[in-house]
């Protein structure tokens, strides 16, 4: 039996010469050709009409709901490549068994790393020619977190539209030293109150990042371990498990540039921005600020990489006297621009207007060794931003 598109029935009717032909012959009706494919078009049309009222109600359905329209537009971001059976809930991570990298990474140990930043920012006698044009220590390939981002949350941990409170490590293993290189760590008696007034959804509720203690090599395989969580009550009974687990990102990525991974969870998920950065050194920021006005300011520090369209938050707080930032370890690719963009204002003004917000921009080129500073001098806060550059194998 052929098979006909639409629901034009008039196509599959013999001809009418055919059909008089065949009208006196003697061949019963239950094997006649024209009764059989009568049947056959009339079991056709109700397929037919059965499909066509299926789409219907599918169509009827998508149309009344528009929050489901605007789902099916979303940016699709595909998971992250996740260690099976791998979670500190159970205990199963501290396992050397759990899975076949658990020894490799040494997932069952939860040291930090003891390596400092700026190990390779003195020059040295194996630098040739010379130490400001060395072609020995020229970086390698360095993975960089852009960015960390609720991409969803259930019903139960967004049930009462309070302020997300998120504590817990989230650390990266390389190989060059597969200890806990720490890029997010809080307590549950301190938590992270995450941006946007409970909209996690909102552009500017990122989670700023308090690490990395080190570059982070990517000259082989790397691993991210989590273990974070929502503080929704008084005990910690109470509390929902975010994500938990390790990931893994590859030293053979196709990207150039950043690109996202999902990292999904009990009661949500967490969007990664990573990259892959070729030549790069570890470049370590430096903050001073050794007079400020009268009642603190307001300081927000963020940075951009080279010709890399994607900003990394660095810092957002208020200051209240004198202070120096913990160090913050990026990395960037050697003979590019770092580029640190400032946003500062006086506590006082900044609860009434942000007329006096200023905005200022340090650039510092990464090279192979030592290091440079600059200074923001206004009349309520003089701040002292060095750079230092080094390899970090």
């Amino acid at each position: 039996m052929q098979h006909y598109r639409g629901g034009d029935a008039g196509g599959c009717q013999r001809p009418e010469s055919q059909e008089k032909e065949e009208k006196p012959s003697s061949v019963p009706c239950s094997v006649d050709p024209i009764s059989t494919e009568n049947d056959d078009q009339q079991q056709q049309d109700e397929n037919l009409n059965n499909t066509e009222d299926h789409e219907e109600e599918k169509l009827v359905l998508y149309d009344d709901d528009d929050d489901d329209e605007e789902e099916e537009e979303e940016e699709y971001v595909p998971l992250a490549c996740e260690f099976v059976g791998v979670k500190h809930s159970d205990g199963s991570i501290y396992r050397p068994n759990a899975h076949g990298y658990s020894k490799l990474y040494k997932l069952y140990d939860t040291r930090k790393t003891f390596l400092e930043p700026m190990r390779m920012t003195i020059p040295t006698d194996e630098c040739y020619p010379i130490w400001t044009c060395c072609e020995r220590h020229i970086g390698c390939r360095m993975m960089q977190i852009f960015s960390l981002k609720i991409a969803a949350l259930s019903s139960s941990a967004a049930a009462d539209n309070a302020p997300i409170q998120i504590y817990g490590f989230m650390a990266a293993r390389d190989l060059y030293e597969p200890l806990r290189n720490y890029v997010f760590s809080y307590r549950r008696d301190n938590p992270y109150v995450l941006p946007g007034n409970g909209n996690y959804s909102d552009p500017d509720s990122v989670i700023i990042m308090s690490g990395p203690t080190r570059g982070i090599s990517l000259e082989c395989p790397a691993s991210i371990e989590y273990d974070l969580k929502i503080k929704k009550g008084e005990n910690a009974e109470d509390d929902l498990q975010l994500i938990d687990g390790v990931v893994e990102f590859s030293e053979r990525t196709p990207f150039h540039g950043p690109y996202r991974k999902r990292i999904p969870g009990d009661h949500g998920a967490v969007d990664i921005s990573v990259a892959l950065l070729r030549n790069a050194k570890e470049a370590t920021v430096q903050v001073l600020i050794p007079e400020l006005a009268h009642g603190g300011i307001r300081l927000s520090l963020s940075c951009f990489l080279g010709d890399l369209p994607q900003e990394i938050k660095l810092f957002e707080g208020t200051i209240f006297e004198p202070w120096k930032l913990r160090r913050i370890v990026v990395a960037a690719v050697l003979g590019t621009n770092l580029i640190l963009n400032y946003k500062i204002a006086p506590v006082v003004a900044a609860d009434g207007g942000s007329s006096n917000c200023i905005h200022r921009r340090c650039v510092f080129l990464v090279e192979h060794h030592g290091g440079s500073y600059q200074w923001i001098c206004h009349d309520f806060a003089n701040i002292c931003t060095r750079v230092n550059c080094s390899d970090v194998e």
